[in-house]
């Protein structure tokens, strides 16, 4: 998985990695064949962690949004939340941030009078 990292994130060229496949030899001898085993999973988690890695650390959200699905609320939020942002608009960003905090508020089943929302 680092060097899959590596290739994804340090090298010159833009890849798009789907799959990734392992030969799980290690069993070979309980189950007299080596099974196939798609890492997908494993390559969404990693490039999930290094989307919020760069969120975190920079603000910038374009590798999240690339992520989520074009119909999803969040995305929506997100989006208007990094434009703001990248345009400075200290005003706008405020208003994205509580939006984005209520949508997390409201998938996690809570309300705005269980926690303090800030203005």
């Amino acid at each position: 998985m680092r060097s899959l990292s590596y290739i994804k994130n340090i090298t010159p060229y833009e890849l798009e990695i789907t799959h990734v496949y392992y030969g799980n030899v290690e069993v070979r001898r309980e189950l007299n064949y080596a099974p196939v085993v798609d890492l997908k999973d494993m390559v969404n988690v990693l490039n999930m962690t290094s989307g919020v890695a760069e969120f975190k650390n920079t603000g910038n959200a374009v590798s999240l949004l690339k992520m989520l699905p074009e119909d999803d609320e969040l995305k929506t939020l997100l989006d208007d939340f990094n434009t703001s942002a990248q345009l400075n608009a200290f005003e706008v960003v405020k208003e994205s941030l509580v939006s984005l905090f209520k949508n997390c508020l409201e998938d996690n089943g809570k309300n705005e009078s269980e926690t303090v929302i800030p203005e």
